[in-house]
């Protein structure tokens, strides 16, 4: 017999039978011929065509060695040309390849886990699927344990996470305000990543690592703890008002940042804006020196601290008037205070001023004093700063004085008479002749209230006789003095 080029022989039984096995047939139409030998003489040819058909289980499978690293491994077989070859099939990580014309077949199988991996091989034809062939594949872990330091910049309320893990992994960050961070492992096997505007107080990281869908269980803790922070304070008094006992404090601080300056008056506070300089007028506070001291403080951190020391003027130590000279309105004033300060007595819009001595006293005349009760004010000054006020009332009396008046000159030529007297200063004289007309006078403000005037009007020939009386200067009358001139 001969196939294929191959020849087969058999021999014929005594019942005239015979049998062959032919081997390597392939699927489909298979030619074979047949001739009969015997004692020399050959047959004609028969031929005959044995069709082989494709079954099921025709197929093989084999693996090659695991790619650890990678978790995949190559597998290849033979099968019925056209056929689909299902590995895995109905799992999440199901791979079909098809058999080519050659009978080959060739597919990549990934996502295996670390240990032995079962992969079940079928053949479907015609809508059939065969039984499977079940390879077994062992994969080495090649993953590196996970590692992680949190290295924290306070200033910036940030942290930057760096560590080591399996190349090609994907390292996932949870903070524990619930913020997720993610980054890819290098092929160095390094990782890092960065938290920023992290709160106040401590942030846990809850790391781990994934390698291809795999989360490992050797994930990793880390944590920082931001505390407050608070910049340099300055302070410094710029303006003092004794008068008030108030100074300004000015400085520069941290934008945000409370200022509190303490003294004698207990607290005062401010926020420092976003320029960084604040300013607040700290009042109530007592006479001569004290001390303050000013502190910020944000989210529970405070800065330096800064001393320093205000100075309120007190007033005056003393103030008296030492005389009143009411007649020419002059009040001479002394007093003591602090030396080398000045001192400043005003009445209305009027102020002069004094200088203490080195022995503490001082003295000031003040002019133009007018009758009555005139309200001084007395102040101790240094520059434009001025303690508080002293009142120091004083009041300029006119003396009174008893009114007298008689006749003193006359002049016949001109019919007019001189009087002289004494009288309450600034009262008013009239003369008041028999006709009825009144010549008047005001006595000078003197301490003698001493007055004199001609009465030029009214006068006759003969014998005249005048009324002369006071009027003071709230308008009572004085009783009359009558007096006598003859003119020719």
């Amino acid at each position: 017999m001969t196939f294929e080029g191959r020849k087969y022989t058999a021999s014929v039984q005594e019942d005239g039978t015979w049998t062959r096995e032919l081997t390597n047939l392939k699927r489909g139409a298979n030619a074979v011929s047949a001739i009969q030998v015997i004692y020399g003489n050959t047959s004609d040819p028969v031929a005959t065509t044995i069709t082989l058909k494709a079954m099921l289980e025709d197929f093989t499978a084999k693996a090659a060695a695991a790619n650890d690293a990678a978790r995949t491994v190559e597998v290849s077989g033979t099968g019925v040309p056209g056929a689909t070859i299902h590995l895995r099939p109905g799992s999440a990580n199901a791979t079909t390849t098809v058999v080519d014309a050659a009978g080959n077949w060739r597919a990549t199988v990934s996502n295996l886990i670390v240990g032995e991996n079962i992969i079940p091989v079928h053949q479907e034809l015609d809508g059939k699927m065969s039984a499977p062939k079940n390879l077994y594949v062992s994969v080495v872990s090649t993953n590196r344990p996970l590692t992680g330091t949190a290295t924290l910049n306070n200033a910036a309320r940030s942290a930057a996470l760096v560590g080591t893990a399996t190349p090609g992994s994907v390292i996932s960050v949870v903070l524990s305000n619930g913020t997720k961070l993610s980054t890819t492992t290098t092929a160095a096997g390094n990782w890092n990543t960065s938290a920023t505007n992290l709160p106040l107080g401590v942030t846990v990281f809850s790391v781990t690592q994934t390698v291809g869908t795999e989360t490992l269980n050797d994930g990793i803790t880390l944590q920082v703890e931001v505390k407050a922070t608070v910049g340099k304070l300055t302070a410094k008094i710029s303006s003092t008002t004794s008068a008030t006992g108030t100074v300004n404090v000015t400085g520069t601080g941290t934008a945000g940042a409370t200022v509190t300056v303490s003294g004698p008056a207990g607290d005062k506070t401010v926020v420092v804006p976003a320029n960084g300089n604040w300013s607040l007028d700290y009042s109530g506070l007592p006479d001569e020196a004290s001390t303050l001291v000013a502190i910020q403080r944000l989210e529970g951190a405070e800065s330096n601290t800064v001393d320093f020391s205000a100075f309120i003027i007190p007033p005056v130590t003393s103030a008296k008037v030492d005389r009143i000279a009411s007649m020419a309105g002059t009040v001479y004033f002394s007093g003591t205070g602090i030396p080398g300060y000045a001192v400043r007595v005003t009445l209305g819009d009027k102020t002069i001023g004094s200088i203490v001595g080195a022995d503490g006293t001082w003295t000031r005349q003040f002019n133009d004093v007018p009758m009555g009760t005139n309200d001084f004010t007395i102040v101790q000054a240094k520059g434009t700063d001025i303690s508080r006020a002293t009142a120091l009332p004083v009041e300029l009396t006119i003396p009174t004085i008893p009114f007298t008046a008689k006749l003193w000159q006359y002049s016949n030529s001109t019919l007019q008479a001189r009087y002289t007297g004494t009288a309450t200063p600034g009262s008013v004289i009239t003369v008041t002749t028999e006709d009825g007309t009144k010549n008047t006078t005001t006595v000078p403000m003197t301490a003698t209230g001493a007055w004199n005037f001609w009465a030029t009007s009214g006068y006759k020939s003969g014998k005249n006789t005048v009324t002369i009386t006071e009027t003071t200067a709230d308008g009572v009358e004085s009783a009359p003095i009558y007096s006598t001139v003859t003119f020719p």
